[in-house]
């Protein structure tokens, strides 16, 4: 593509913004970014009006405010019964859009009606942030076959499917095998921000370690009692650290304070409201001297790559998106993965604990080391930016064929983001894909047409790409990991809390484990992806 290409861009998206969760605050970003060079147009719902570089922001109006998926059902509201004109769109027999971008089934079936609409021409990228039947499965809900059969059908009529990262690229491309005519897939790498590195604090022996962790507190996703639990043996084991959680609602603030005290202990464990002001943020990482990823499952986990942006080290679960790409030696140097990934896969609960204690305890006694990796990173990432990936992005979206060009036997290219916005050839899918297991091997049906696409797509929103959710989940009792109240140890006036039975997880989990010969190797004894 041509420097001197510019071409006209709409994107799709319910929400959008800094502060409104994780998809908003990625379409913001992108937004941001494509319009640096290209004219694009925002069709939202809501929206916060900073952060969107020189897009046009069309704002729809929303009768089904503060209902549940509102603003999707507003927008496609909208689409159905409006006209080009009424929306604020251009006229389609003057002027049309080269590209129509969708967020998975938030805005994917509006990002397809547009085109089939009005905009016959116009390219439809489809942008995946979730894995759903996974996603489902690690939130014990039975949402997962429908939410997948809406991306595949959403899937079937787009030109490009688009993966936040390797683990949801890899889950773009097994959907896309269920569908008649599959498009092609591309890898985009959300962008990170550099920042001067943070001063660097001497590692001395005594001083506590201070960690955060920013995600909901009270989601079990985000594993945040397994982290509370390995400070807790930390603490038992003589080791000074403190965590701060910056993810709690202000009314709930008191309560899951509470539970982390009586966890690990007063004063060890510091939660936080949730902030919609990314300078405080920004103060947070600075302040830590690591960030922490716990999540039991993270489409990508954009936390890891914002801390690295400012050289603060990490630890990230190893189902995540950011572990694949910190594992990906043509984009990564090896060390950031060997110091960054807790391997951690399919673990049962109180192994899982044991493998984060052993990691922080690592971090602790070797900050240095971590220290100098995160600074690896924080020069690598800058190669990573959202304009590189919006540039990768739109290169690959116009040299893709339109899918009405397209035979079902034709095979689809696959690429995916390197350094400095550069487009490389995907690599092919590792044979133990990490999110495969027995309750994703069910046949997926997609919804037929538009009218069946639209209805089964206004369902509750599930995490998303960063991980920020929507769903509320009231504070677990705080029952610890089986070898820890095997050990009968507590801090002084604290009452030894019964072990729960063992769990033997999920079928997800057992096949999993069976994969993972050895979860307990320490960083850099043998392979993360």
């Amino acid at each position: 593509m041509s420097t001197d290409d510019r071409y006209r861009i709409l994107l799709v998206s319910d929400v959008s913004g800094p502060g409104l969760g994780g998809v908003p605050v990625f379409n913001q970003r992108l937004t941001e970014a494509l319009s640096q060079k290209h004219d694009v147009t925002l069709l939202t719902v809501t929206a916060r009006e900073e952060g969107h570089g020189d897009a046009r922001i069309i704002r729809l109006r929303n009768p089904y405010a503060g209902e549940d998926g509102g603003e999707r059902k507003a927008l496609l509201e909208a689409i159905e019964r409006g006209h080009p004109r009424t929306l604020g769109l251009p006229n389609p027999k003057r002027n049309s859009f080269d590209l129509i971008l969708g967020h998975s089934r938030f805005s994917g079936p509006a990002a397809v009606m547009l085109r089939e609409k009005w905009y016959p021409n116009a390219r439809v990228v489809h942008f995946l942030h979730t894995s759903p039947e996974r996603l489902a499965e690690v939130k014990g809900s039975l949402k997962g076959p429908e939410h997948a059969g809406i991306e595949l059908a959403v899937l079937e009529k787009a030109d490009l499917a688009v993966g936040v990262g390797p683990l949801l690229t890899n889950e773009v491309r097994r959907l896309a095998r269920n569908s008649q005519q599959r498009p092609a897939s591309h890898e985009f790498v959300p962008g990170t921000d550099i920042h001067s590195l943070v001063a660097r604090r001497p590692a001395v022996h005594g001083q506590p370690l201070n960690l955060l962790l920013l995600g909901r507190a009270n989601d079990p996703i985000k594993g945040a009692d397994d982290a509370a639990w390995a400070m807790r043996q930390l603490r038992q084991d003589g080791y000074d650290v403190r965590l701060t959680i910056r993810g709690a609602d202000q009314a709930q603030l008191a309560q899951e304070q509470a539970k982390f005290d009586e966890i690990a202990g007063r004063g060890v464990i510091h939660v936080l409201p949730f902030t919609k002001n990314p300078q405080e943020i920004i103060d947070d990482v600075r302040a830590a001297d690591a960030v922490i990823m716990p999540s039991k499952h993270e489409g990508f986990g954009m936390v890891a790559t914002e801390a690295l942006g400012h050289g603060v080290p990490v630890l990230v679960n190893q189902e995540s998106g950011a572990a694949e790409f910190f594992s990906d030696p043509r984009r990564v140097p090896t060390a950031v993965g060997e110091h960054a990934i807790v391997p951690d896969l399919g673990a049962p609960r109180d192994e899982r604990v044991e493998l984060w204690s052993r990691h922080i305890a690592e971090l602790h006694d070797d900050l240095s080391a971590y220290q100098r990796t995160a600074s690896q990173a924080h020069q690598h990432l800058a190669n990573y930016s959202w304009a590189h990936g919006a540039e990768a992005l739109v290169d690959v979206a116009m040299k893709t064929p339109l899918a009405a060009g397209r035979s079902p036997g034709d095979l689809p290219a696959n690429t995916v983001q390197g350094p400095n916005g550069q487009v490389m050839a995907a690599l092919p899918p590792p044979t133990a894909d990490s999110t495969s297991d027995s309750a994703r091997q069910q046949v997926i049906t997609a919804p037929s047409d538009l009218a069946a696409i639209r209805a089964a797509s206004l369902g509750q929103r599930e995490t998303s790409t960063t991980g920020e959710s929507k769903s509320q989940h009231s504070a677990p009792a705080a029952t610890p990991p089986a070898f820890l109240a095997a050990s009968n140890t507590t801090s002084p006036g604290e009452k030894a809390v019964p072990a729960p039975k063992e769990d033997t997880g999920t079928d997800t989990q057992r096949h999993l484990r069976g994969q993972q010969s050895d979860n307990t190797h320490r960083p850099g004894s043998g392979s993360h992806t």
